[in-house]
């Protein structure tokens, strides 16, 4: 009788044990959250670059983001429609008659820099507000490539002009992969305080 070169049993005998599912909740991906779920769990990971995010959870909050775009270019545009009419009224005023000279000529000059004033304060919110969903952005792009079983390092991709961005959504559009928990955190073993013998 000739022995096998390898043994049979476990192949991977002795090593540790990897339960199969996260410790904390938020690590694993939810498939099939809803449209506000997905604005409550992006925002409760608000820095969190471990666990997985499913499909639907990126793609729903990739719509959030889309709507408020679209807001805030409509309050924009809202905003900046009287500068530019104050600015032509202004500009035209002067054009049937001499050319606006003196006191005129200044008052037209802070009509236009008092509309502008407020646009300007507009464009600060609204930068302050994508800043503020950046960290949180980058944190679900990391998080959804991890889901597809790859590295959060490909969110770097980002910062190719161009096609970066668009290379990131494609690999975004990669289906889940049950390996990819290999990106969740680690368990932690909670071990109990020996019992006093009585």
């Amino acid at each position: 009788m000739t022995v096998p070169p390898y043994g049979y049993g476990s192949p991977y005998a002795g090593q540790p044990y990897r339960h199969p599912f996260p410790t904390e909740p938020e690590d694993a991906p939810v498939p099939g959250v809803s449209f506000p779920g997905s604005l409550k769990r992006f925002f409760q990971g608000y820095a969190r670059f471990t666990g997985r995010a499913s499909l639907s959870e990126f793609w729903w909050m990739f719509l959030w983001q889309v709507l408020f775009g679209l807001v805030i270019a409509v309050i924009g545009v809202a905003v900046l429609v009287p500068v530019v009419v104050a600015t032509v009224a202004g500009l035209t005023a002067g054009t049937a008659g001499p050319p606006l000279s003196g006191p005129e000529a200044t008052a037209l000059v802070w009509s236009v820099f008092g509309h502008l004033a407020g646009f300007w304060v507009f464009v600060a919110v609204a930068g302050l507000l994508h800043l503020a969903i950046l960290l949180p952005t980058l944190a679900i792009i990391v998080r959804r490539l991890h889901d597809a079983n790859l590295s959060g390092h490909f969110a770097w991709l980002i910062l190719v002009p161009s096609v970066g961005a668009l290379i990131v959504y494609i690999l975004c559009l990669m289906p889940s992969q049950p390996v990819g928990q290999r990106f969740d955190r680690p368990l932690v073993l909670v071990q109990q305080p020996p019992r006093a013998n009585p």
